[in-house]
């Protein structure tokens, strides 16, 4: 179609992305899908690829209430794997082991996620990724918490949370993901009191992004609002303008009919 190009298709994974932070899967979905089409348009390899592995993903959150959507998850991921070793894609065959990690994982699988995130992480490590090593240290930390392997799951944590205070950044999800960590390692540990603070601390950054989303939501309508207001105000103008003109030709007219 014209007007496709690889960087619309980028759009529409973007619009997925965010839709996924959402939960709103069956929209993410919906773009994902968008997405694939336009790249198998233009032929762009690395965005057919790329779009079977973020469906695939979308796919993985689909299973949880629908598990006979998991043979798609491996349709998906499987293509998208295939095509990252094909175009040597180092980010992208991190991206799929650790899409791949989080699948098993979902499943009960434990071992095979583990040995899909170790991979994700030899990746990052060799790419100099660090908030992604961070990330998949986290995902490592909770497979070893499921198989109550709970001083393997503290290490990585710590390690997890040593580079992530080196980033000196600020994420919400990160940190409520630590939090979620070290609240089961505590809870395994029937270390109660430290739980209980972790839990707190989960609920401290829910009510934080609750805030965040209200102030969003509010500035939007102000924007929206002051955008209005501008619009009847040009109107009205208009009309005063279009009024003022009819005034002066009736004058011109009164004149030149009196002369």
């Amino acid at each position: 179609k014209k007007g496709d190009s690889y960087h619309l298709g980028r759009l529409y994974c973007r619009l997925a992305d965010l839709e996924i932070k959402q939960t709103n899967m069956t929209e993410a979905l919906k773009y994902g899908r968008l997405a694939l089409a336009i790249f198998q348009r233009v032929d762009s390899k690395k965005g057919i690829m790329e779009a079977h592995q973020l469906i695939g993903s979308i796919y993985i959150a689909l299973a949880l209430q629908t598990p006979s959507l998991r043979d798609s998850v491996l349709y998906y991921c499987k293509i998208g794997e295939k095509m990252a070793y094909q175009l040597r894609d180092t980010i992208s065959i991190a991206n799929i082991d650790n899409i791949l990690g989080d699948f098993y994982k979902r499943q009960g699988d434990y071992a095979k996620g583990l040995i899909y995130f170790q991979a994700s992480l030899k990746h990052y490590q060799a790419l100099g990724h660090q908030h992604q090593q961070a990330a998949i240290k986290q995902q490592i930390a909770l497979t070893y918490l499921s198989l109550g392997q709970i001083d393997k799951a503290y290490t990585v944590v710590n390690e997890a949370a040593s580079i992530y205070q080196q980033l000196k950044i600020n994420d919400s999800f990160t940190d409520k993901a630590f939090a979620t960590i070290y609240a089961e390692y505590y809870r395994q540990k029937e270390d109660w009191k430290n739980a209980y603070e972790q839990v707190k601390i989960m609920h401290a950054l829910d009510h934080d992004q609750l805030i965040s989303d209200r102030n969003g939501a509010v500035s939007r309508l102000g924007v929206e609002y002051e955008t209005e207001k501008k619009e009847v105000q040009l109107k009205s103008q208009q009309k005063e303008l279009t009024l003022g003109r009819q005034v002066q030709q009736n004058q011109r007219r009164f004149l030149a009919a009196l002369s």
